[in-house]
């Protein structure tokens, strides 16, 4: 059964021009992704789309949406047991979550309800009407993949990536960092160029939690000598699918994260440019190895850039990524003495455990994983 949605309020306000109310929809899509991304939302439209992302079946019923809602950001009101009347004045109300849900599915066009469901609602595209094909995913959990590149002007291109194996692990991994720097004070972005010796133990902390949490989690990196591989735009989306596609197949075999699955794959935004050209040729490649080599059970959900910026998810798999880098593509000449630098980049290979040649066959129930093409 479907639940009743309340229309979206379209509210008084106007925008000159189509152009303007699209590019206005565009920067507010582009503020929900971000904020999804670092797994951080702090208003109720972006706590309602991190539910529609990471519990897909949200997505079709609004009294779904606001159980899932209320037991991840008001579980000191409600644990999921009985719901007094007194609870009712307390919780976010219904008609509220339905709204937000309207504004993201209606309007922004994300996270979509099956064709079924939206042609109950009434929202659904007259395009969508004559395909008439429901989605696969209703229920399918979330592979949540954060990607970051290293080695574009060294002799070794390479791609890295936290993996968290179950979407709503993102919100527990990013609230345990956020606790993390609340006790310790540390405010400043974790980078791998800016490490020194006074922020040096800081990194090494943060590197502990990952591991701490390892269940939850994976690391993978795959690399290619950068010569004669082509242009850094075309080989880097040929590097991030061989790492998701090969990931996701070890994991779907392996019975660690089966299949099927979403998939949402953030990567750390660099030029507008270069972005725009490495993820349409990614999403493209992503989306038919989802219908050739998955027959279906992978949905491609979300393929973006996002600032690493107040993303420590995404910080995270710069670390990793660039300690990698400072071991494949060691600096020439070598510093006399090991520096700040060099202590993170060993700390993390032997805390993770990962390989760094490719004659060591691929073991991915291993934390860190080296992905050999």
């Amino acid at each position: 059964m479907v639940d009743a949605e309340e229309p979206e309020d379209e509210g008084a306000e106007t925008t000159p021009s189509e152009e303007a109310k699209a590019a206005e929809i565009e920067q507010e899509r582009g503020r929900l992704l971000a904020a999804l991304a670092s797994s951080n939302p702090d208003t109720v439209v972006h706590k309602v789309a991190w539910i529609l992302n990471n519990y897909p079946d949200t997505r079709n019923s609004d009294i779904t949406l606001q159980l899932r809602y209320w037991e991840t950001f008001c579980p000191d009101q409600y644990d999921g047991s009985a719901i007094t009347p007194k609870d009712l004045y307390r919780l976010p109300r219904l008609p509220t979550l339905t709204r937000a849900r309207a504004r993201i599915q209606n309007t922004l066009r994300l996270f979509l309800a099956d064709a079924d469901v939206r042609r109950q609602r009434g929202t659904l595209s007259e395009e969508e009407r004559e395909e008439a094909v429901a989605a696969k995913h209703s229920s399918a959990p979330v592979y949540a993949v954060y990607v970051d590149e290293s080695g574009k002007t060294q002799r070794n291109l390479l791609v890295g990536s936290l993996w968290i194996l179950q979407g709503p692990e993102t919100f527990r991994m990013a609230m345990k960092l956020m606790q993390w720097r609340a006790t310790s004070g540390f405010r400043e972005e974790l980078h791998f160029t800016e490490v020194d010796e006074r922020s040096l133990p800081y990194y090494l902390q943060a590197i502990d939690i990952v591991v701490e949490n390892a269940s939850a989690l994976s690391l993978k990196y795959v690399t290619i000598p950068r010569a004669g591989a082509g242009p850094v735009q075309v080989v880097v989306p040929k590097l991030i699918y061989h790492l998701v596609v090969r990931g996701i197949a070890h994991e779907h075999e392996s019975g660690r994260a089966p299949l099927p699955r979403n998939l949402q794959l953030w990567k750390d935004s660099e030029e507008a440019g270069y972005d725009q050209l490495v993820l349409a040729e990614l999403s493209d490649r992503l989306r038919n190895a989802a219908t050739a080599q998955f027959a279906g059970d992978l949905v491609i959900d979300v393929v973006e850039a996002a600032d690493s910026k107040g993303n420590d998810l995404l910080q995270v798999a710069d670390v990793f990524t660039a300690s990698i880098n400072r071991m494949i593509n060691p600096p020439d000449p070598a510093p006399k003495t090991p520096g700040p630098k060099d202590e993170l980049a060993r700390y993390v290979i032997t805390r993770t455990a990962v390989a760094l040649n490719a004659e060591v066959d691929d073991q991915y129930e291993d934390l860190a994983v080296r992905i050999n093409l």
